[in-house]
């Protein structure tokens, strides 16, 4: 199996220009929200809402993308895609794991 990347901490700092200050700001308010926005794509769920399903994994891929996470980034944008396809089945199928990789991605970026 292949090694997930959860986090790259040089690319952030460095896109951030060695601002650890502010780099650290920014790893504490998405470590915080992170949860939240499982549980709020959680209840997208119950409604069925494959748009607003599709909105709340791409939000979230974004997020994923700006801190340098690309394994969470890569199975937000496989939410987004079934979502897209109104694949919701397949989308909700990937809950778990994205509730995994958020987990993991976490404590990876608080032992940083």
């Amino acid at each position: 199996m292949q090694d997930l990347i959860l986090f790259d901490k040089e690319e952030l700092l460095e896109s951030m220009d060695n601002d650890t200050d502010f780099m650290y700001s920014i790893l504490d308010e998405t470590t915080e929200e992170l949860p939240k926005d499982l549980d709020a794509l959680r209840l997208l769920f119950e409604n069925n809402d494959a748009a607003a399903i599709r909105t709340q994994a791409h939000t979230m891929k974004g997020v994923s993308a700006n801190i340098y996470a690309p394994a969470l980034r890569d199975i937000c944008l496989r939410i987004e895609t079934a979502a897209k396809e109104s694949d919701l089945a397949t989308a909700r199928d990937m809950l778990s794991e994205l509730e995994r990789i958020i987990n993991l991605t976490i404590e990876e970026i608080k032992n940083t």
